[in-house]
């Protein structure tokens, strides 16, 4: 789906209403916020970057590799085929009190979205495989250039009507005070993160439940 057909999904099925009703600008920032919670709750587009790690080095800077990384992306780490275990920032900092541990890192803890911290240093040179989800594709909101309007969003196919039907719809609408079917809206959005979330949970490592679960799913499963 591209951004012009997102546009139109929205205003003729979902909301029913003329393209001079609403700013382009504000009918995008909907389609972007309801992308960029489908992609975080579901990590349905995943990329795995090498990072070159050099001899005697315990920590690296993400973002000199994965630009505008956030750690809520992280997925997982590996070394040498080996998963990483996640843990706190605290964790690996402790391992250097008093000490100099040195060899193959087997745990990760983010200090900020750009520092990732080892528990040893590294022996020799690696390679760090990371593996985040993707932001939705950015654009220029509002923006009517052909160039633009052309741009494919990042979400999956099957879900994509539904993902801007519900989901940007029920961010157009909830912003609005005491509209009749905003809380309806964003139940029907939950249900289709909740169900998105199930499709593609079980390629999910285990470390992907300690950092990422959806704000609105945090609310409607009670956590």
């Amino acid at each position: 789906m591209d951004i012009e057909e997102a546009r139109s999904t929205l205003l003729d099925s979902a909301l029913h209403i003329s393209d001079s009703t609403f700013d382009k600008t504000k009918i995008d920032r909907a389609i972007r916020d309801a992308g960029n919670e489908w992609l975080y709750v579901t990590h349905s587009d995943e990329a795995t970057t090498d990072i070159a790690l050099a001899a005697s080095v315990s920590s690296v800077n993400i973002t000199s590799t994965v630009s505008n990384f956030t750690v809520s992306q992280f997925v997982r780490a590996e070394i040498s085929n080996r998963d990483m275990a996640l843990v706190d920032y605290q964790t690996v900092s402790r391992r250097f009190d008093g000490n100099s541990p040195v060899g193959q890192p087997t745990m990760i803890g983010f200090r900020n979205d750009s520092l990732a911290q080892f528990d040893v240093t590294t022996a020799t040179t690696h390679t760090l495989n990371l593996t985040y989800w993707k932001q939705l594709t950015s654009w220029v909101l509002g923006d009517a250039a052909t160039s633009t309007i052309e741009t494919s969003l990042n979400i999956p196919e099957e879900f994509a009507g539904n993902i801007i039907r519900w989901g940007a719809r029920a961010y157009m609408i909830y912003g609005a005070p005491g509209h009749a079917d905003a809380d309806a809206a964003m139940q029907k959005w939950h249900g289709l993160l909740a169900l998105g979330r199930e499709r593609y949970k079980p390629y999910w490592p285990e470390t992907v439940e300690q950092i990422n679960l959806g704000p609105a799913l945090m609310t409607q499963q009670g956590r």
